[in-house]
């Protein structure tokens, strides 16, 4: 009974499951199923033989071997074979390692991308072939062509959308989603992980102690609480970074004692920082830049599918013996190590395709993972993205010269869009002279060259690479600012300023006011998420401000306030934002634009002052906002 097909030649069968996976799918469960199957099997028990009748298996008694078993459990799933189960599973593990994003929306949202999901399959979109492929049992590890010959089922598209969300099920997610929108945080009242800093940043271990006790949950140590942010050894290193390891020292002791582990929290910040200032920190902290993650994935691979950062990667690589693939040899820039992996005819050795790039176990939420059983093709689009990504612009020209073509999309858009869109001018330039169209579809239905379009007029602020990806792509700058103001000569209110001023007219309302004064607006803009920006970048005064005005923050049950007018001072102020929003080509007028023209009223200056507000350090956190 032959178990694995030949590489590319798995079909989809037109029937659906015969059993559903767990909601927590474990592959340990499915060895000892399998074993348990076989010796019911070999009893000849009745159940046991349907089972395998079900699945087009035939044996008697002793000739029942352990393979049979896990074969038909495979089968059951939906899969092709045991070893694509097994597979499929240690993928969800690698995946499951970095945990859900905690910015989970609603479940109505879940339930429309399914809806979406199943519609762009019937439409025959790209992207829906690769998640099947990645993700559905029934279609492990086939070609796009056989996934888009059967129609998916609801169940089969729940849990794609599940797991391109960070979830090992559906039941998981749906337990994670909300019945609706959550309330917008409330800034101002400090949770018990916000007094936790707070007593860390003092060097009181013992106020820390009294509030451990009091929240228990303060001391988890599991990544849905590293992803909510509320991870109380993470956060004490960034305090360390200021208060310094001695000063830090007892803390660091208490957390430690309490099972947190600093050594496997700065590795992995270390594997999920930004840029070169991030990766300075960490190191001098501590941080292995040769540590393998527990999703089994080492530092420097997930700095290469996350970081996005030639100047950092470098320096972190110069620490690191990467491993051999393809893709990692071109998100480095190594010729060589690209050179010895590809046949005198430029197609990939069988060692190429060992080590893959699990972005998906990097960016959960969105990332499609690679194809389990990848062709030649996609083994080197993949190198030509990864090299995109990390603007290896000398990769790119080295796999061109190689005969790789460049108009190839991969997790869904081409290395063209991707190199527009964040703008990488080398890239864009060494892509284009190598034959890579800017007007074939690049990202969501988006051409390359509108892409650069979009960059140059929405980018804020509108940089020196983002001008040079437009030029590259056709546009003349300035005459698309020209086109863009003619456009829109005043700049809409976008919806949160108009819901801002709704609430700014209750807060005058409140207050007995007859007009909506620079004041209200301000109270209105606090009483939501630029709050943050206040206390935490303008240094507010918290206490004395709440005690003055907590009452005129919280949130209504109805707003009042109806037609009430805006005052003159208040019409200046939104004029004044309109006009620097025509000046700078914008099409709308956000709340920070907002907040930053309310800081030019003498009055809201004044107030401000009053409770301890830095202004300019208000305008440098929103300058660019």
């Amino acid at each position: 009974m032959s178990d694995t097909p030949a590489r590319g030649t798995t079909r989809v069968s037109a029937h659906p499951p015969l059993r559903a996976l767990p909601a927590q799918p474990r592959l340990d469960i499915e060895r000892k199923q399998a074993k348990a199957l076989l010796r019911a099997l070999r009893d000849a028990d009745t159940a046991a033989l349907d089972r395998a009748r079900a699945v087009g298996e035939a044996a008697t008694g002793a000739t029942w071997a352990l393979s049979d078993a896990q074969r038909i459990v495979a089968r059951e799933y939906g899969f092709a074979s045991w070893p694509k189960l097994v597979r499929w599973f240690e993928a969800l593990v690698r995946q499951g390692a970095r945990g859900a994003r905690h910015d989970v929306a609603p479940r109505s949202r879940y339930l429309e991308l399914v809806d979406d999901f199943l519609r762009a399959h019937a439409e025959q979109s790209a992207w829906t072939a690769q998640a099947l492929t990645g993700y559905a049992p029934r279609f492990y590890g086939a070609r796009a062509e056989a996934a888009f010959a059967v129609t998916p089922t609801r169940a089969e598209a729940e849990l794609v959308i599940a797991r391109m969300n960070g979830f090992e099920s559906w039941a998981m997610l749906m337990a994670e989603a909300p019945d609706a929108r959550r309330r917008e945080v409330d800034q101002w009242t400090r949770t018990p992980f916000q007094l936790a800093w707070e007593a860390m940043e003092a060097g009181d271990l013992a106020r820390l102690e009294a509030l451990t006790g009091q929240h228990p949950d303060l001391l988890r140590d599991d990544r849905r609480a590293a992803q909510r942010g509320e991870h109380l050894m993470r956060s004490a290193l960034f305090v360390e970074r200021t208060r310094g390891r001695d000063a830090m020292r007892p803390v660091m002791q208490w957390l430690e004692a309490r099972g947190f582990d600093r050594q496997r929290t700065l590795d992995l910040q270390l594997a999920t920082m930004f840029g070169q200032h991030d990766l300075e920190a960490h190191l001098a902290q501590g941080a292995n830049p040769n540590a393998v993650l527990s999703n089994g994935i080492p530092v420097l691979e997930h700095a290469l599918l996350g970081m996005w950062s030639r100047e950092a990667i470098d320096r972190l690589a110069a620490h690191v013996t990467p491993r051999t693939a393809l893709w990692i040899s071109a998100g480095l820039g190594d010729l060589t190590g690209m050179a010895r992996l590809l046949d005198a005819r430029g197609r990939p050795l069988p060692a190429a395709r060992v080590i893959r790039p699990h972005i998906d176990a990097v960016f959960p939420g969105g990332a499609l993972a690679p194809h389990p059983d990848p062709t030649d093709e996609e083994l080197l689009a993949e190198a030509v993205m990864i090299a995109t990504m990390n603007d290896r612009h000398e990769s790119v020209e080295w796999l061109a010269s190689r005969g790789v073509p460049m108009n190839v999309s991969y997790w869904g858009m081409s290395p063209l869009g991707f190199a527009v869109g964040n703008p990488r001018p080398r890239t864009v330039r060494a892509l284009l002279a190598h034959g890579a169209s800017p007007d074939a579809v690049a990202m969501q239905a988006q051409t390359a060259r509108e892409i650069a379009r979009w960059v140059w007029l929405d980018s804020s602020p509108r940089s020196g690479a983002t001008r040079e990806v437009a030029v590259l792509l056709g546009w003349d700058p300035e005459a698309l600012l020209a086109e863009r103001a003619a456009a829109h000569p005043v700049p809409a209110l976008d919806q949160r300023v108009l819901a801002a001023l709704d609430r700014a007219r209750h807060d005058a309302a409140t207050v007995g006011a007859a007009a909506v004064e620079p004041e209200h607006l301000l109270m209105a803009l606090l009483s939501g998420s630029l709050a943050n920006v206040v206390l935490h970048r303008g240094g507010l005064d918290r206490e004395r401000f709440l005690a003055a005005f907590g009452a005129r923050l919280a949130t209504p049950e109805t707003l009042l306030g109806g037609e009430l007018p805006l005052h003159a001072r208040t019409e200046a102020v939104l004029a004044a934002v309109q006009a620097a929003g025509r000046a700078d080509a914008r099409t709308e007028v956000h709340l920070h634009a907002v907040l930053r023209g309310l800081l030019g009223d003498a009055g809201v200056a004044q107030l401000l002052r009053d409770y301890g507000t830095d202004l300019d350090a208000i305008s440098t956190a929103i300058r660019h906002a």
